[in-house]
């Protein structure tokens, strides 16, 4: 946890959302990677818990 960006993992977790958006609305819909960035903003979300967990201790 002590090498995890508190400041790059927001942003992976915006970008992966945007991301995710636009791979559900285009035609036809990507689902393969819609799916991709869904799991990248879940594991990212999960980094930052881990972060802030690490620096509550």
């Amino acid at each position: 946890p002590e090498v995890i960006s508190m400041n790059m993992t927001p942003v992976q977790i915006v970008y992966s959302s945007l991301f995710a958006r636009w791979a559900w609305v285009v035609q036809p819909r990507n689902l393969m990677l819609f799916f991709c960035h869904v799991s990248n903003v879940l594991a990212q979300s999960n980094q930052l818990r881990r972060a802030f967990e690490y620096q509550v201790e």
